[in-house]
């Protein structure tokens, strides 16, 4: 294994990186579920109106989807402080090193990373047991996006979803 040269990054967290990393992170199962649960909502309540049997299953999961976790999501977002939105990132060949400009910092190991996805915007490195971590590619140089991809490549494999260089 090389050595690596640390990898550095800043960038201010908005409230879309919060929903990204919330839906990159989950499985494809649920990402599939949030893209239908909306259509899916609107066809359950519809007929619902009319008949006496109650809600169903989908208007439960469309509520949800739509009403509760997506909006719980901006709502952490927005009671962050600025210095808690100021993030820097440090990752090498050991670990993936974030730390606000709060103060709170957080190091994960690569070995306990299992798969990352490469998106427009970001990677998310998705996390044994469970959790991601998201990076966001305006977060670095147009070479350190091009190391990031790199050095995730050469520490997942094949559990590395990334775009071509």
């Amino acid at each position: 294994m090389r050595e690596t040269t640390p990898i550095r990054g800043t960038a201010t967290i908005v409230a879309m990186d919060h929903l990204k990393v919330a839906y990159w992170g989950m499985p494809r199962a649920g990402r599939i579920c949030c893209l239908l649960a909306p259509p899916l909502f609107a066809l359950a309540v519809g007929p619902s109106f009319f008949t006496d049997d109650g809600p169903d299953v989908w208007v439960i999961v469309g509520v949800v989807a739509v009403f509760v976790m997506w909006p719980a999501i901006l709502v952490g977002h927005w009671r962050l402080s600025d210095a808690q939105k100021q993030v820097s990132y440090e990752i090498d060949g050991e670990q993936i090193a974030m730390r606000d400009a709060a103060g709170t910092s957080v190091a994960v190991p690569w070995t306990v990373a299992k798969r990352a996805v490469e998106t427009g915007s970001g990677f998310v490195v998705k996390l044994r047991p469970a959790g991601s971590r998201w990076l966001p590619k305006r977060a670095f140089s147009p070479e350190g996006v091009t190391a990031l991809r790199q050095l995730i490549k050469e520490k997942l494999g094949g559990a590395a979803k990334l775009a071509a260089p």
